[in-house]
């Protein structure tokens, strides 16, 4: 790797930490975590957590850094989805398969101690999916 690498993190860098789990059947499923350089050495990286806090070890290759002052935006300024959006719903996770739905948003439903849902209408067909799995693809 040499000292080329060593001068390309710095410590407070934050980085995307890679890792894969491989299984008997050879199924490959990629990991990733966000955190922040601690410790900078030659072929490896101390890293801290940024959900835990947990401080660990990564090879140099496996961390790819993060623009040093990313533009975030705040998550109170999103435009939320109003009745008549096209809308795009996605959810699903490790355990689930992925559905992808784009429609019409023709309802929200808020119907407590339940989390607040979406009714969206894709053709002749309606589906409703959490709330928070769904993005404005165009205003109405």
């Amino acid at each position: 790797m040499g000292v080329k690498n060593i001068l390309s993190f710095n410590e407070d860098d934050f980085v995307v930490v890679a890792g894969t789990t491989i299984t008997n059947d050879g199924n490959n499923e990629q990991n990733m975590s966000i955190a922040q350089v601690v410790g900078v050495g030659q072929e490896e990286l101390f890293l801290k957590c940024s959900r835990t806090g947990r401080i660990f070890k990564r090879p140099l290759v496996n961390c790819y850094k993060i623009k040093s002052h990313p533009t975030v935006k705040n998550s109170i300024d999103t435009s939320s989805p109003v009745l008549g959006d096209l809308v795009l719903s996605y959810s699903g996770n490790r355990y689930s398969q992925n559905k992808k739905i784009i429609g019409i948003l023709i309802e929200i439903i808020d119907n407590p101690p339940n989390d607040v849902e979406a009714r969206i209408l894709c053709g002749e067909e309606t589906h409703v999916v959490p709330f928070h799995s769904v993005i404005v693809v165009e205003g109405k």
